[in-house]
């Protein structure tokens, strides 16, 4: 069986944590065409199609009171779901279309 890099990372990592073991048992991708772009609190996001405006305004609360700080998704995400546990903390991999690679770590 012939698996991608990132696949293949997440595998091969799933001892490193107990996210690490979720997501490479439980883990699958998300397809472009089920994520919308959005501006929250005056960020620039992605989010599933299916979040409700009242879920879009937990997530503003968040944001407000969390104050994200760029290239700190891990720490970032982590403060969000200490805040609002109806976050939940996810780690795995992103892509993007104009990078020349299989997919970066990334948490959400």
């Amino acid at each position: 069986m012939t698996v991608n890099p990132a696949t293949r990372y997440v595998v091969e990592s799933e001892d490193v944590s107990p996210v690490h073991a979720f997501v490479a048992d439980r883990g699958q991708g998300v397809a472009k065409s089920e994520i919308d772009h959005v501006t929250i609190a005056g960020r620039d996001m992605a989010i599933a199609s299916d979040v409700t405006a009242d879920e879009q305004a937990v997530i503003e609360d968040g944001i407000r009171t969390v104050e994200p700080v760029g290239k700190e998704c891990f720490a970032n995400s982590l403060r969000l779901w200490n805040h609002n546990p109806r976050f939940y903390y996810v780690e795995g991999f992103a892509t993007r279309a104009d990078l020349d690679v299989d997919g970066f770590e990334h948490a959400w």
